[in-house]
């Protein structure tokens, strides 16, 4: 614990296939690497409240779906989701920077 307080009203959180962990926060998704370093923040359209929920959708996981808790937000991403009941599996290794 500490004395700081927690402002980031962190909720739910997805991974990709790449080992990159996507958050659900006040201020957009944040989209974190394997060391924890916030790399993007991913801002639902204005207006709308802060992000609520995540999950991957599609044939291949492929949309990050969010909401704000009355509206849907879909986005195609780049990288394909992480099937949440997936058996384990090894995430690739990484390269450079």
């Amino acid at each position: 614990m500490t004395d700081i307080p927690n402002e980031s009203g962190a909720q739910e959180m997805v991974l990709d296939t790449r080992g990159n962990l996507y958050v659900a926060t006040r201020m957009g998704i944040q989209v974190c690497d394997r060391n924890g370093r916030v790399r993007a923040i991913l801002p639902l359209p204005t207006p709308s409240g802060p992000v609520r929920s995540l999950c991957w959708a599609g044939q291949h996981f492929e949309y990050l779906v969010a909401t704000d808790g009355q509206r849907i937000f879909k986005r195609r991403m780049n990288v394909h989701g992480w099937e949440q009941w997936a058996p384990k599996a090894a995430v690739p290794a990484l390269s450079g920077g």
